[in-house]
């Protein structure tokens, strides 16, 4: 774990939980200091209980104890009840400092997903358009654990080094050539076992990534196309495709467990291997081994600690290199997020009282070649009902994309009554524009909230919503409805017509209070009736408000005062 990659970490956390850092760091102190002493006084009791000689500054602290609590007890006993208190005291704290952690770790989860919401909505609009909806489920879950598992383990592997040095000075105290020679082994070993695998680590770390992106990819599309497997019985196809991605991606997970968990074995065999080839090299040196009873005793329950210590420090240190791709990952989309934010300035205010102008707008995706929209030239004005035609793929959806603000034009400008803005994005541009795509999407709540958007019941406002709902024709279906308004949709409106989805659609347009209504392709999943239901309802409110529609079928658009047709990149008029 070096410098430069702790310092990326450190850039996720913001003031609040750096500060929260340095605390843990105090606990790590107090949490080495209680290790270390709990274990040191059980080193007098046995040094006591087999008649050794007691060091004498330890004696006289003992001594000291035993007259300032005014104890009766000899030196033995106070050594005992002091090692005894220490180490109810350490569990103590260790269990106040495990809920602390998982604390720390919990505010900072939902901390880290609310930012990664926020930079989904505030990066580029085109560029979050070309992200796969499997690489942002992956970033939301795995990949935000994977960063939280580095982070946890990054603490715990300081923890266990702080207890391992508190540990290792006291054995040093006691058999120092002996320690030296052990934790000289175990540390070249260590060592040597950590350069060989770390880099396999983090090639198994970008792997998973990549294989937990596939494979969440493989189970949207097999949810989302439930129907057609079902008819055309292909389920076991796309089950052996999924079996296939998840047995690869569980298989290198299992491969990087397997790697992380051998130290613990080896060292294992090497710590008992040692103390037994250490006793009988006493017993054939012809020492009295009763003599060596205290130094021993310490020694094995100071390895019985250290130990696990050591294993995990190594197994930490491994994890991390497996989590560091996706813990890079998670700092990088933080600092964009932080990038863009302090380049956010205030919204501009600005109002649509005549027209909005597109002149000479051409337009071209960062990823293609071609020209989508080539100097085109518009007119909107205000309670306009506009009409665009064109086949799919023709650039009706992009226009719509510019005239709202979510993507600049490569070249030209956009002219507001007679004012020339340059970026419709940095105003409150937005806060006017009403947009219903072809599937409308509905949350699985209740109608009311699908409508208003809005879960605080208290800012609902229940006249305009019966308004508005009297307007769009839903008040027959909410007034036939046993819980009304409060009647769950399912998930995407599944107990709804597609008819009654769109009116919905229509419905939370209006509660906004929007002024300009963008339909694109609004009609292409309704059959003719809901469909001259829908362009009614849409020819109604042309009355109040600036309408848009976008369809690839001319009679959707019959109803406007202006039509227009996109062929060829360009914009013709008259239709």
């Amino acid at each position: 774990m070096n410098i430069q990659f702790i310092s990326r970490l450190f850039e996720v956390l913001n003031t609040h939980q750096k500060l929260r850092i340095i605390i843990f760091g105090v606990f790590v102190l107090i949490i080495m200091f209680l290790e270390t002493f709990s274990l040191g006084m059980f080193y007098p009791f046995l040094q006591s209980v087999t008649n050794s000689e007691i060091d004498s500054r330890v004696k006289e602290i003992l001594i000291n104890i035993n007259n300032h609590l005014n104890l009766s007890m000899n030196i033995q006993l106070t050594a005992l009840s002091l090692f005894a208190f220490l180490i109810v005291i350490k569990n103590l704290f260790f269990f106040y400092f495990e809920y602390w952690q998982m604390n720390f770790i919990r505010d900072l989860k939902v901390n880290l997903k609310s930012k990664m919401l926020k930079k989904h909505f505030e990066d580029d609009y085109e560029k979050i358009s070309n992200i796969k909806t499997s690489t942002y489920v992956r970033d939301f879950s795995s990949t935000i654990e994977a960063f939280l598992k580095v982070l946890q383990n990054g603490m715990r592997l300081i923890v266990e080094f702080f207890v391992f040095l508190g540990l290792l000075g006291l054995l040093l105290l006691i058999q120092s050539n002996q320690t030296l020679f052990l934790m000289g082994s175990i540390g070249l070993i260590a060592l040597l076992f950590s350069l060989i695998v770390k880099n396999i680590l983090k090639k198994y770390g970008a792997k998973n990534m990549l294989l937990n992106s596939r494979t969440l990819g493989k189970l949207l599309d097999i949810l989302n196309s439930t129907k057609e497997i079902i008819m055309f019985k292909k389920s076991d196809v796309f089950i052996k495709q999924y079996k296939n991605l998840e047995f690869k991606n569980l298989n290198l997970v299992r491969n990087a467990g397997i790697i992380q968990k051998l130290p613990k074995f080896f060292f294992e065999i090497l710590v008992v291997l040692s103390f037994t080839f250490y006793v009988f090299f006493v017993n054939l040196n012809n020492q009295n081994i009763s003599q060596l009873i205290p130094q021993l005793g310490i020694f094995f329950l100071a390895l019985i600690r250290i130990l696990p210590a050591i294993t995990k420090i190594l197994f930490y240190s491994l994890k991390l290199k497996f989590g560091e791709v996706a813990s890079l990952k998670i700092a990088d989309d933080i600092k964009t997020l932080n990038e863009i934010l302090s380049k956010k300035t205030t919204y501009q205010k600005i109002s649509f009282k005549n027209s909005l102008e597109l002149k000479n707008i051409s337009f071209k995706y960062k990823n293609r070649g071609n020209m989508v929209l080539d100097n085109l030239n518009l007119v909107i004005n205000k309670g306009d009902s506009l009409g665009i035609v064109g086949v799919s793929g023709s650039g009706k959806s992009t226009l719509v994309d510019i005239i709202s603000g979510l993507l600049e034009p490569s070249k030209g400008e956009i002219v507001l009554d007679k004012k020339n803005i340059q970026k419709l994005k940095s105003t409150n541009w937005l806060d006017k524009i009403g947009y219903l795509p072809q599937e409308n999407k509905l949350l699985d709540e209740s109608i009311l909230i699908n409508i208003t958007l809005e879960y605080d019941i208290e800012k609902i406002n229940y006249d305009l919503l019966e308004e508005v709902c009297h307007k769009t024709g839903l008040d027959n279906l909410i007034n036939n409805l046993e819980q009304k308004y409060d009647t769950k949709v399912g998930e995407n409106g599944f107990g709804l017509s597609g008819g009654e989805k769109q009116r919905i659609g229509i419905a939370r347009l209006l509660y906004a209070k929007k002024e300009i209504l963008i339909f694109d392709e609004s009609t292409s999943n309704l059959d003719e009736i809901n469909k001259k239901k829908f362009i009614e309802t849409v020819n109604n409110l042309s009355l109040d408000n600036t309408i848009i529609i976008i369809s690839h079928d001319n009679e959707v658009t019959k109803g406007c005062n202006k039509r227009y047709q996109i062929k060829d990149a360009k914009l013709i008029n008259p239709f």
